[in-house]
């Protein structure tokens, strides 16, 4: 069998499943029939993997292979089966029998055939006779049988299964759910980017790992349209879901209460609904109560739904399960379930069906007790933290009896929970009930969720009007901190200043309220105010200001979270200021402690740039994707905009065109409100234009950076740096008289910049227009300036530090590219000026080369030969064009592993990169090794590394050391 670097889809969870049918296959080309059962409740992906198996054996041209699904309704039609595998072979029979009609069929072709049947508990009689004798006489024929079936319920599968157990003659699979891990990795490369863990949880829990409705909820993501995509929203598609596949699942596990006897149907009905583990006492009690038989525990595993936790419990295989029972329960039959579960489990499970058995409204003493339970559990699961569950107690609660405690613990539930969304849940009569201030923020809250920033001001404004209370401004605080991080990401720093400002001062007046909670809102305002003082980042001392407000919150304890905040704030203006490593230090050291998901999206972002900027292509692209797959576990706001725009231009700078465009094709596609920015467009445009650089586009890339630059806040949303881009796109076309309005532009000290990364870009700049002039000595001496200048950058990280250029290699590549013309142009030029420009274009390949500019390595390099060794080494191989040309017999996977190999990482951190099996890598590093005649890992590290490896040297991308 082809292995999974063919073109055939991935399948996750399952690489022991295919190693095993790949290794019998095996065998049958050795004429030894073999046979694999696989069983697994439904939904549990048999018929996916039985696909993959038999494309993998398509793949190969050498395999006959006839895939025969059985219906409900075969078993009351002999031969039915046996019949379409005899039609599906096409061969011409003369038999009447089923065994003799598939022996003709199966002999009409000198071929190694593989049959798979699915769901052979629903086999007619006759075909399963029938199998069975093949099974047993085919023995030295080259025959694959595969056949699935639910767990237990088939005594022809238990036949083949015992031929299968044997190792000898086949093999035997039973499937369980995925695990987080195993859905982490299956939508990571559905969708193309990793997913963070908490992705992975919630959707296990939803699923609870059934890979055919994780795979439901992965389409509806990726089939969404821009502006559209929601976790929360796919995960309830599954409750509507028509599609065929989800229709075999729901159509199968009614079947199952149907042909059920009342007792094995009761204790399904009872798991269903209660979805979680339950005691067989508590089952069998049920039971009794309701005048049935106990139940029979090998007739209850034989539904296929049910797995035994121990001795004494059971539960069902997955929710999906639950799902399905709940919705197949008839309505007279859901209160007597009901009515038995809430007499048991946790007190949240019990309020949860007793809420269920309400056809009207109770008494008013019994709705006193009930709104007392619900409340009291609700206030429980706040303080151990359990947020979702608060909401739900205390929404309950403020529907049967509205008041402005109930209201207000229901909302601080929501915002703790960072899903504001779920305040829609709250009746019109709670939120008529409820304190004026808190019924704003719900309203302000809302309106930041349906990302409009007018109403959520407006809203913000009339609630600051209302009468004040403790629980009403501390919502309004959290309400604020979210409207201004809505107008930062949407670039309006003005509006809503005025309101910020007063819920500051309101806030500084709480008495009795939580001094952690009270000083970390107002710090968060304070930041946000700071940016409307100067226009976004214009503002020199704006950086000085944020850390001191994040000192003055290192004195009260509790405040940390709210520290870590703003230090990435601070971070991501530091880089727009041209101070990559001060500022990759502080977004890094503070990241790593944050679950804040805006946050963290736009700390990767910044990441992603800051790489981008060093010439680590590789590394940028990676953070890239970390901040998009960030942006699924929200909606798609204004944030997950900007991370597609980095995520296009790192994608379109590796090759990756159609993916680039698609990224880009989101944020076209997207809701006005949300694109029309001026922080996006800036990002946007910069991604356009360094595609245009990367094609040779300079007109094109000219267009792009002048919408940057033509915006009065452009260079101080994406750095000054791309302003040398400008520079150069005007020199090429001709446009040099604009040089001198952008130069003064760019040592305009309006725009905070670092002294010396600015000194490089204007004496690039310059060295353009002197260049212009034909003043070649003069362009030759500033090229030469902006070098130096960009030398004296610091490194992004300390493991950088012997790379030129710093924290801005890649635009200091530019500035070594053009010297070198300038030396090589000159006639008269020194031995040692030429070897200098040999070294200095030197450097600008590799550079080039690790930031995927391939037009412009190929420049750099035809002026450069190996020189010999200076201190500038990259991190890694340069790029998969200056690999040896003997990976070039790797397929693109085995490369992929091969350069990771060489840069010394492990076979589980090369999983875990890739989203793939540990096996699976294992299994390219074994065929790797094979294909280039290699003993061991040491040795292939060394042929990626390069000869030289450990030696600080710098040769030219692409020529041989």
């Amino acid at each position: 069998m082809p292995t999974a670097d063919s073109a055939l889809p991935p399948i996750y969870g399952r690489d022991l499943a295919l190693d095993s049918a790949r290794e019998l296959a095996t065998r049958v080309l050795g004429y030894s029939a073999q046979a694999l059962t696989i069983e697994g409740p439904p939904g549990i992906g048999k018929s996916t993997l039985v696909k993959r198996i038999a494309a993998e054996l398509r793949h190969q041209q050498t395999w006959r292979v006839l895939v025969i699904s059985c219906m409900p309704g075969d078993a009351a039609y002999p031969g039915a089966v046996a019949d379409r595998i005899v039609a599906s072979i096409e061969a011409p029979v003369t038999s009447t029998d089923p065994l003799g009609r598939m022996i003709e069929a199966f002999n009409s072709e000198a071929i190694a055939t593989c049959l798979i049947i699915e769901d052979v508990q629903w086999i007619d009689d006759a075909t399963a006779e029938a199998m069975w004798h093949i099974a047993e006489t085919y023995q030295r024929a080259r025959a694959f049988f595969i056949v699935t079936a639910r767990t237990g319920s088939s005594p022809f599968f238990d036949r083949i299964r015992s031929i299968a157990t044997t190792e000898v003659h086949g093999s035997h699979l039973t499937l369980h759910p995925l695990d987080e891990t195993a859905i982490k990795h299956f939508a990571g490369d559905k969708l193309g980017v990793p997913v963070p863990d908490e992705f992975a949880v919630r959707l296990h829990g939803a699923t609870g790992g059934s890979p055919l409705h994780v795979a439901i909820v992965l389409d509806r993501l990726m089939a969404a349209g821009p502006g559209e995509r929601d976790l929360e929203l796919a995960i309830r598609s599954l409750e509507t879901d028509v599609s065929q596949r989800a229709g075999r699942f729901d159509r199968a596990v009614p079947q199952i209460l149907v042909d059920a006897d009342p007792s094995t149907r009761a204790v399904l009905e009872l798991l269903g609904f209660a979805d979680t583990t339950l005691p067989s006492s508590l089952l069998d009690e049920a039971l009794e109560s309701q005048g049935l038989a106990p139940f029979c525990e090998p007739t209850l595993l034989a539904t296929g739904l049910v797995t035994l936790v121990d001795e004494d419990h059971v539960r069902l295989v997955h929710a999906m399960v639950a799902r399905a029972i709940r919705f197949a329960t008839q309505r007279n039959r859901r209160a007597v379930v009901h009515a038995v579960l809430a007499e048991h489990g946790t007190r949240a499970e019990r309020l949860r069906h007793r809420l269920a058995l309400l056809s009207r409204p109770p008494s008013p003493q019994a709705t006193a007790e009930l709104v007392g339970e619900l409340a009291e559990e609700g206030y429980a699961a706040l303080e151990r933290h359990s947020f979702d569950v608060a909401f739900e107690m205390l929404a309950a609660a403020s529907s049967f009896a509205p008041g402005p405690d109930l209201v207000a613990a229901a909302t601080r539930a929501a915002v703790s929970a960072r899903r504001p969304a779920l305040l829609r849940q709250l009746g019109a009569s709670a939120l008529a009930a409820a304190d004026p201030q808190v019924r704003g923020a719900v309203q302000t809250l809302l309106a930041i969720e349906d990302h409009s920033l007018a109403d959520s001001v407006r809203h913000l404004e009339a609630a600051l009007r209302a009468p004040r209370s403790t629980d009403g401004t501390l919502l309004l605080g959290h309400a604020a901190s979210w409207a201004a991080r809505l107008a930062g990401s949407l670039g309006e720093f003005h509006v809503g200043r005025h309101a910020f400002d007063v819920v500051v001062d309101q806030l500084a007046e709480l008495p009795d309220a939580p001094p952690a909670e009270v000083a970390s809102l107002r710090g968060i305002l304070r930041c946000w105010a700071l940016f409307a003082d100067g226009d976004g980042s214009s503002r020199a001392g704006i950086t000085a200001d944020m850390t001191a407000i994040a000192e003055e919150l290192a004195a009260t304890p509790g405040t940390e979270p709210a520290q870590l905040a703003i230090r990435r704030i601070i971070g991501s203006l530091l880089h727009r200021q041209g101070h990559p490593g001060t500022a990759r230090e502080l977004l890094v050291t503070s990241f790593s402690s944050s679950a804040e998901g805006a946050f963290a999206i736009h700390t990767q972002m910044c990441l992603a740039l800051m790489h981008f900027d060093a010439g680590l292509l590789d590394e940028a692209h990676d953070a890239a994707l970390h901040a998009l797959g960030g942006t699924l576990l929200t909606s798609e706001d204004a944030g997950a905009l900007f991370a597609y725009a980095v995520a296009a231009l790192t994608a379109g700078m590796r090759g990756e065109t159609d993916r680039a465009q698609r990224f880009l094709r989101r944020i076209d596609g997207s809701p006005s409100a949300l694109r029309t920015t001026t922080g996006l467009t800036a990002v946007e445009e910069l991604a356009r234009a360094w595609h245009a650089v990367r094609a040779g586009d300079d007109a094109a890339a000219t267009e792009h950076l002048q919408t940057i630059d033509e915006n009065v806040s452009g260079w101080r949303l994406v750095g000054l740096a791309p302003a040398m881009i400008l520079a150069r796109s005007l020199a090429a076309t001709g446009r040099t008289g604009e040089l001198p309005t952008l130069i003064d532009r760019i040592e305009d000290p309006a725009i905070p910049y670092a002294e010396r990364a600015r000194a490089g870009i204007a004496s690039y700049a310059r060295a353009l227009l002197a260049a212009s002039r034909g003043d070649r000595e003069d362009a030759a001496r500033r090229h030469l300036d902006a070098v130096e200048h960009f030398d004296a950058v610091p490194p992004l990280r300390p493991s950088l530090a012997g790379l030129p250029g710093g924290g801005l290699r890649l635009y200091r590549a530019f500035a070594a590219l053009d010297a070198a013309r300038h030396v090589f142009s000159d006639a008269g030029a020194s031995a040692a000026a030429r070897e200098r420009a040999r070294l200095l274009a030197t450097q600008a390949a590799n550079a080039f080369a690790r930031s995927g500019l391939e037009r412009l390595t190929a420049q750099a390099n035809s002026l450069a030969v190996p020189a010999a060794p200076v201190e500038d080494q990259p991190e890694r191989p340069a790029s998969r064009s200056s690999l040896p040309p003997v990976l070039a017999y790797l397929t693109k996977r085995e490369q992929q592993i091969a350069i990771m190999v060489g840069e010394g990482l492990s076979n589980r951190e090369i999983a875990e990169s890739l989203y793939i099996s540990v096996r699976t890598v294992e299994y390219h590093v074994r065929n790797t090794l094979a294909k280039l005649r290699l003993s061991s890992r040491v040795e292939l590290r060394r042929i990626v590394r390069g000869p030289h490896h450990g030696e600080p040297r710098e040769v030219p991308v692409g020529s041989r050391p």
